[in-house]
């Protein structure tokens, strides 16, 4: 922070939160903060702006060396083992054209848990390890400024907050669709942040996006977006997230009493319309590793079962008459016969198609 470092002794001495003003912005604040801290000040400490301009400057570059070098590492470490499927294979395929430049845009969905960026990241590990990788948050600046810093490489973007918004669209947009055989992108405004990036460049470079859903997707504008992708959606039947999820604990460092101990948790307290996936896997086995004991007992709390639906998906698999299962699901919860149906179509949905017929069958 700017007044740390121009109040190296006094800085614990000043309380600078009972000079900011809520109502006024941060360089008003900062400009009054200036002028009361100046008594404190030795004249060696005496920063111009342009002096304290310089060392936030100088702080951003550190903090961007350093994510670089931490992201550096992780991309150079060995490749994970993948628990191959059907559906990883086609999304290695789709991976693969990108890197080798015969598609300039994929974007990857699923729900979350269902290891998109497990996945993703191991097979780029395997084909190609020069990529970027960026999540968190983003604005339409910094995205023009980072596609321009990375124009002509492979991007990742994972469950990036702001993407989405219709200034970081635009962008994309002309990322990555040509016009007259080049993808020129631009940007206007006066920012200062934006001094070291041209108002128009082209870009070469290609996109991956990870993502849990398409916010937006109906919006005219990004379906013009959709349109330059190849998406693929990595869904799951609940017969594939289990049989994955056993290949997992196989492979995993668990003992043999501990993997029967998951396999026998997973059996007792999943269900089709469970909030299941492989980051509570992974809870559950340090779960059991933590305490054997309680291990079941941890992981029932964590799982947050849909009671509701946990009773309608009872019903739909017991053989008495449709009338007696609405009449039960009403006097079980107090709700209406819609409800009851609303549930109902709710759990078709999530269970695997490959069980319908067994417990969803049409009445």
């Amino acid at each position: 922070m700017w007044i740390k470092k121009a109040l190296p002794e006094s800085y614990d001495k000043f309380d600078f939160e009972a000079h900011i003003d809520k109502s006024l912005s941060y360089n008003e604040n900062r400009r009054i903060l200036e002028e009361k801290i100046k008594p404190l000040l030795k004249p060696e400490n005496q920063l111009t702006r342009a002096d304290i301009k310089n060392i936030e400057d100088i702080e951003q570059r550190e903090r961007e060396k350093r994510v670089e070098q931490t992201i550096k590492e992780w991309k150079e470490s060995k490749a994970l083992k993948i628990v191959e499927s059907d559906k990883t294979e086609i999304l290695k395929s789709y991976i693969d054209m990108t890197c080798k430049g015969f598609n300039n845009f994929l974007i990857v969905t699923g729900r979350q848990g269902l290891g998109k960026t497990y996945v993703t990241i191991n097979i780029l590990k395997e084909i190609n390890n020069d990529f970027q990788y960026k999540s968190g948050y983003i604005t339409p600046l910094s995205l023009y400024c980072y596609l321009y810093k990375h124009r002509n490489e492979l991007i990742v973007f994972d469950d990036l907050d702001g993407l989405f918004d219709k200034k970081c669209v635009a962008i994309l947009k002309s990322a990555l669709w040509d016009t007259n055989g080049k993808r020129l992108v631009s940007y206007e405004t006066t920012s200062e942040k934006i001094k070291d990036t041209p108002e128009m460049f082209e870009f070469k470079g290609k996109i991956i996006i990870l993502t849990n859903e398409l916010i937006g997707k109906n919006d005219i504008s990004f379906q013009a977006l959709l349109s330059r992708a190849i998406t693929y959606p990595l869904k799951m039947a609940f017969d594939e997230i289990l049989q994955i999820s056993n290949n997992i604990i196989e492979n995993s460092s668990l003992f043999v009493e501990q993997k029967i101990l998951v396999n026998e948790i997973i059996k007792r307290n999943v269900t089709e319309i469970s909030n299941f996936n492989f980051r509570i896997l992974d809870r559950l086995i340090q779960m059991v590793k933590y305490n054997k004991d309680k291990a079941e007992y941890l992981f029932q709390q964590a799982l947050q079962e849909d009671k509701e639906m946990e009773l309608v998906l009872r019903l739909m698999k017991s053989e008495i008459p449709i009338k007696e299962q609405i009449d039960e699901f009403i006097a079980n919860t107090g709700k209406s016969r819609a409800t009851y149906f609303r549930i109902k179509e709710k759990i078709k949905e999530l269970v695997s198609k490959s069980h319908q017929k067994d417990i969803c069958p049409d009445y």
